[in-house]
């Protein structure tokens, strides 16, 4: 079975998750319109994810609006090339824009980011208004298209703002993306924050997910049925 058979399983408000055996498993993929939370320790695991899905969007003919916190779309770029993810033709077709928001932008980076109309700049991840502003923009600019979100990675942005900030932050965007329909993945490292913060971000999710990918590569959420044990390859993420 694979997501392109037409089984009765599968819903059609789902977004797919671009990973065959758990689109089964999630009977489609994620929620339209569902903000879905990537808990894990940093690596490549979550990213992973987050690969599929945009991969998965792009087959479809989706735009997908990558957030970055934590690098710039060249490494980005890079590291889907190592799982055999080519982004750079999707971004050279249209289908891929960038919002690059991380602290070690230079000037000289930050003007070059400008000349490319898939990348837009934003000084640092402190300006949570800036941040706004831009997805507000693209949204309005591809009211037509439908719309994948990622957040790579959430975590940035809570260490660079208060706390306060950052959840009200989450309440307006998570709210005009839920509005648009807009499927949209948070990646969030696992023990980068206190407790307390982790649960009040869950609170606003409307998906948890958590990657172990110490010991046994695996998954584990309230939508499945057990945890998933999983397999990172060349191509990426396989259910085992």
């Amino acid at each position: 079975m694979n997501t392109e058979d037409k089984l009765p399983i599968f819903k059609s408000n789902r977004f797919s998750t671009g990973i065959k055996n758990l689109d089964i498993l999630l009977e489609g993929g994620y929620h339209d319109g569902h903000l879905v939370m990537f808990l894990g320790s940093a690596g490549m695991g979550k990213t992973a994810f987050a690969f599929h899905f945009a991969d998965a969007g792009i087959k479809n003919d989706e735009l997908i609006l990558y957030v970055l916190s934590d690098m710039d779309h060249t490494e980005l770029l890079k590291k889907g090339s190592s799982l055999n993810f080519d982004f750079k033709k999707a971004m050279s077709d249209g289908k891929l824009i960038f919002i690059e928001c991380h602290i070690s932008s230079s000037e000289n980076s930050l003007k070059n980011s400008e000349s490319i109309k898939e990348v837009i700049s934003i000084p640092g991840p402190s300006y949570l208004n800036d941040l706004s502003l831009a997805i507000k923009g693209v949204l309005q600019e591809n009211q037509q298209k439908r719309i994948r979100v990622i957040f790579h990675s959430l975590s940035t942005l809570v260490v660079y703002n208060q706390q306060e900030s950052i959840l009200k932050f989450l309440q307006i965007v998570g709210g005009r993306l839920k509005k648009a329909n807009i499927t949209t993945l948070f990646l969030v490292e696992e023990g980068m924050h206190e407790k307390t913060l982790i649960s009040s971000l869950q609170h606003l999710m409307d998906e948890l997910f958590t990657v172990h990918d110490s010991g046994e590569f695996s998954l584990e959420s309230p939508r499945l049925p057990m945890i998933i044990p999983l397999k990172l390859g060349s191509s990426g993420i396989e259910v085992r």
